[in-house]
C-alpha cells in the first residue's frame, strides 16, 4: 500500500513539473458542474475525496531547497522558523509560520555530480552534491478563514445544487411575470411543432437506414428533431442521435461524448468469455425477474 502511494505521489510530482494542471484544492475552483456538487447541496455526502472543501486546507504552498541536514525545516517545528540563507525558498519568505505542515519532500542530485538547479542555486550551494525539496503547506490565520468562507457562500444553497445553465433558467422564472413565462413556452411549443412537420420526411429516412434491431425500439422517437433541438442548444455531443441510431454495443470502447468527463475502465474478461457464459447468464436473469410488472414485455422478450 505505502508502495502504491509513494509512487502516485511520485507521479503527481513528475506530471506538475511537466505543465500539468493540478486538481482542484477547493471547491470554487471547480470549471464545471458536477455530480458531487449536487450530491453535497443536497445533503448527500460523495463518497472518499472525490469533492474537494469549500476552503483550500492551506493558505499557501512553498517550496523549500536546501541541504539534507539540520539547516532544513522539519515538521516537528512547532514554532515559527526563519529560513537561513543556505535555504531557497519559492515564494520567498523570511519565516515559516508556526503550524506549517510538510506535503511532501524528496532529495535529489547525487554524491558524483553537481545536481541540476540552476545558476542561482549552485552559487550558494556550490559545496553541496545533494539538495533537498520540501513542498510545505502555511495555515490559514483563523479570521483569514473566516473570510475567505464568507465570499464563497454556503455549500449547501440550492442553486450549488444544478449546473449554471439550470440556475439561469430558475432565475429567469422567478423574475418573471406568469404572462411572459406563458407567452415563451407557447412560442417556443409552436415553433418546435412546425419544426417536427418539417421534419416528417426526415424521421422516416432516419428509420429506414437503422439496423432492424434499432427499428422497433425507436419506432416511435423523433430522432430528427431531437437532433435539431440539440444543434439549437449548441449541445456538446454533435454524434449523439447517430450514435443512437446505430445503437450502443455492450462490449467494446463507448464513443466519446463530448460532454461527461472521460473515464478509462478495463476489462476483466475477454469478449470470448463473455458469449461463453451468457447462457447461463442469462437464465440467471430471467429467473432473477421471474416476478414482473408487465407480462406483455416479458412475453415478448422470452415467449
Amino acid at each position: 500500500m505505502h508502495c502504491v502511494k509513494l509512487g502516485r505521489a511520485f507521479s503527481l510530482i513528475q506530471f506538475l513539473e511537466l505543465g500539468a494542471i493540478p486538481p482542484p484544492l477547493q471547491l470554487s475552483e471547480v470549471a464545471d458542474h458536477s455530480l458531487r456538487q449536487s450530491q453535497a447541496a443536497a445533503s448527500k455526502q460523495p463518497r472518499g475525496k472525490k469533492l474537494p472543501p469549500l476552503v483550500k486546507e492551506f493558505k499557501q504552498v512553498c517550496m523549500l531547497v536546501g541541504p539534507p541536514q539540520d539547516h532544513m525545516w522539519q515538521q516537528s517545528v512547532t514554532t515559527e522558523w526563519h529560513v537561513p540563507s543556505s535555504v531557497t525558498c519559492t515564494p520567498y519568505l523570511p519565516i515559516i509560520p508556526a503550524g506549517s505542515k510538510l506535503l511532501r519532500s524528496q532529495i535529489r542530485g547525487d554524491k558524483s555530480g553537481r545536481a541540476d538547479m540552476g545558476e542561482d542555486f549552485h552559487d550558494n550551494h556550490d559545496e553541496q552534491q545533494q539538495f533537498m525539496e520540501c513542498a510545505v503547506g502555511l495555515p490559514w490565520e483563523p479570521n483569514e478563514f473566516v473570510e475567505q468562507a464568507k465570499g464563497l457562500g454556503h455549500p449547501k444553497l440550492f442553486v450549488h445544487g444544478v449546473p449554471k445553465i439550470l440556475e439561469s433558467t430558475i432565475q429567469w422564472i422567478t423574475n418573471e411575470t406568469p404572462c411572459n413565462i406563458a407567452k415563451f413556452r407557447s412560442a417556443v411549443a409552436m415553433k418546435w411543432t412546425r419544426k417536427a412537420m418539417d421534419l416528417k420526411d426526415a424521421e422516416e429516412e432516419l428509420r429506414r437506414n437503422m439496423p432492424s434491431h434499432c427499428q422497433k425500439v425507436l419506432a416511435s422517437k423523433r430522432l430528427a428533431l431531437f437532433d435539431a433541438m440539440l444543434n439549437d442548444a449548441t449541445y456538446g455531443d454533435s454524434k449523439l442521435v447517430s450514435d443512437i441510431c446505430k445503437g450502443f454495443d455492450l462490449m467494446g470502447p463507448l464513443p466519446k461524448s463530448g460532454v461527461f468527463p472521460s473515464k478509462h475502465t478495463f476489462a476483466t474478461i475477454t469478449g470470448e468469455q463473455v458469449k461463453s457464459v451468457c447462457g447461463a447468464t442469462r437464465q440467471a436473469v430471467w429467473h432473477s425477474l421471474r416476478r414482473v410488472v408487465d407480462r406483455d414485455i416479458s412475453d415478448s422478450r422470452h415467449p
